[in-house]
């Protein structure tokens, strides 16, 4: 598990100095225009510091990868829009980024901690989704706030590690569509809004029953999301409303949870964990969207109309963690997890029309909401073994190993598919857009292995996962609005899936590397490997589309000029191999060969 956080006063601070400086700046090939990040902290006195940082990021349109394009391109329209005659070029791709960060610290006495923070991103990108992606281009801009207050109290009792948080995030997504001569619509803007409301309250105590050492982590947590949206320019098309508004309705979405997590060690070698998390779950809103009544000769005429939610949903889940340790160093390990998982606010309520899409019986793109939408419920079972080593071939080595299979288990798995729209006329079909649930489960199952080796000198890491997805999504069923005549001559509506993403079954990874001159120059290697896989996409282009399999491999070191500056130099992807990402919605090409330079300072 993965723990990320912004960087707090006293990671700049140096003991005795009431004020520092960080600069990390970088620099490349390949469209990699600059990144650049600031900061200053100051210590007001010894309990209260401050600390303001900035950064700004810019990149181009990057070049993908020339070897073995022809392996890729050979997939012709499923390839990412944007692309010139030669792929020489990524369209789409650029990107401006800016951040901001304010955070004070308080310590209120030896026990206590208070902290409030700031922080702000902006990001400005284009983005289409036709081939033609000149023409149908839209210019995004995203702006997030993230206000934070922090507690924590540990008074050194072994009953009490208390901490909490309470926050507000607003994101402003605003979108701008130049005006399409071959469609004759726009100029026109929309913007959607999404503020998120959350916090908790955790807990850690430790205490022992005769022999038995018992640790309790408990608390809760809770989230609030609330959206809305709108198209701030009205260019008097009827649908312009339908085109940007239902992107985003008004709508609640509150989730909380209660939990508490136990270790039971009555020796030294055994530890059982089990845990159980409540979950309560609400969603509330509004929309529009089409509906379907009786018409002429047996079709459903449509009309737009209100729609409503309200609706609530909670579940316990249990957990169970038994790990035993035979000796020192040696750990293995057994886990059972059940998950929850509520529809977001898109998933149920996303509603309306692609940009210059109608509203009449035959137009395509309408999308519908699927407000009784069930929430995603898991099964996950672990076992693995975790080994570390000391001094094995030589004094001061390290050996650490890692091993596990897992079997994951999703009922009711959400995904976006073609649904069949009201009407009595067989073979008259007509399709539309909705969030559904997979009539059989989704399952993935595989197993990850992780070896590293440091002899102090020289290091070498190793790392393999193998992943089995079956998303089970050619079983849905697309008859959630009833009224649709299934074709006829014995064949049947099945729907399809057109956001699919198959990761690839066989990943691994090599880290050689060594350090020199008293640690002062570090440098190394890394290898990458990806088997074959199916891109993102509708079901019938990922039947036939593959990411081929490719290895890639960087380069890279690090001199530490003085204690306080280090210079890095970095080279990916030095064989310049095109390869896609397997997870995107269409075959996006990665950067090609790309170096950076860095320089961090502190001072």
């Amino acid at each position: 598990m993965a723990n990320f956080r912004t960087i707090n006063p006293d990671d700049l601070l140096l003991p005795g100095k009431p004020l520092a400086f960080m600069l990390d700046t970088t620099t490349g090939t390949n469209a990699y225009n600059h990144a650049v990040n600031a900061a200053v902290a100051w210590r007001i006195s010894p309990d209260l510091s401050v600390m303001l940082g900035f950064g700004d990021k810019k990149i181009g349109d990057y070049k993908p990868g020339q070897s073995g394009l022809g392996d890729l391109t050979a997939l012709g329209d499923t390839v990412h829009i944007g692309y010139n005659a030669n792929y020489d070029i990524s369209k789409m791709t650029a990107q401006d980024q800016s951040t901001a960060l304010f955070k004070a610290v308080w310590r209120l006495n030896e026990a206590t901690e208070l902290k409030f923070s700031i922080n702000g991103y902006k990001s400005e990108f284009d983005w289409s989704t036709a081939a033609e992606a000149d023409q149908y281009y839209s210019r995004k801009s995203i702006d997030s706030r993230t206000y934070a207050l922090d507690y924590t109290y540990k008074p050194g009792d072994p009953l009490i590690d208390f901490s909490a948080k309470l926050y507000l995030t607003t994101t402003d997504n605003n979108s701008y569509y130049p005006y399409r001569p071959a469609t004759n619509y726009c100029p026109c803007t929309s913007a959607t809004e999404l503020s998120t409301l959350g916090g908790f309250a955790r807990n850690t105590s430790e205490f022992s029953l005769g022999s038995t050492e018992i640790t309790a982590h408990y608390g809760f947590e809770f989230l609030k999301d609330t959206t809305s949206g709108k198209s701030t320019e009205d260019t008097g098309r009827d649908n312009d409303q339908r085109w940007f508004n239902q992107e985003s309705p008004d709508a609640d979405r509150l989730l909380a949870s209660a939990f508490v997590d136990l270790s039971i060690r009555p020796n030294q070698w055994l530890d059982i964990r089990p845990g159980l998390r409540y979950d309560y779950f609400s969603l509330k809103g509004s929309g529009e969207r089409l509906y379907f009544p009786d018409g002429p000769m047996g079709i459903y005429m449509p009309y737009w109309g209100d729609f409503n939610v309200d609706r609530s949903e909670s579940r316990l889940s249990p957990s169970l963690n038994i790990a035993v340790e035979p000796k020192e160093g040696l750990q293995f390990y057994g886990k059972y997890v059940e998950g929850f998982r509520p529809p977001q606010i898109q998933e149920a309520m996303f509603s309306g029309l692609h940009i210059g899409a109608t509203s009449n019986l035959i137009g395509l793109w309408r999308f519908f909401p699927n407000t009784e939408i069930m929430p995603e419920t898991s099964e996950t079972y672990e076992l693995g073994a975790n080994a570390s080593f000391d001094s094995l071939i030589r004094d001061g080595d390290t050996l650490r190993l890692k091993a596990s299979v897992f079997h994951s288990r999703v009922e009711n798995y959400m995904t976006i598919a073609y649904v069949a729209l009201p009407n009595q006329i067989p073979n008259l079909m007509t399709v539309g857009g909705a969030f559904v649930n997979t009539l059989d489960p989704a399952t993935f199952k595989g197993a990850e292995l992780e070896a590293a080796y440091d002899t102090g000198r020289f290091y070498a890491g190793l790392s393999y996962t193998y992943l089995d997805s079956d998303l089970n999504t050619s079983n849905i069923d697309p008859y959630i609005y009833g009224g649709a005549v299934p074709p006829s001559g014995g064949s049947t509506f099945t729907g399809e899936v057109f956001s699919l993403a198959i990761p690839p079954r066989h990943k691994a990874s090599l880290d050689l590397g060594g350090r020199f001159f008293d640690d002062r120059l570090t440098l190394g290697t890394r290898v990458h490997y990806a088997s074959a896989s199916k891109h993102g996409g509708n079901e019938s282009q990922a039947s036939s589309a593959f990411v081929p399999s490719h290895t890639t491999i960087d380069l890279y070191g690090a001199w530490k000029i003085t204690d306080l500056a280090t210079a890095s130099l970095s080279i990916t992807n030095v064989t310049d191999k095109a390869h896609g990402d397997p997870l995107a919605t269409g075959l996006v090409l990665s950067p090609g060969r790309t170096a950076t330079v860095s320089l961090n300072m502190r001072f």
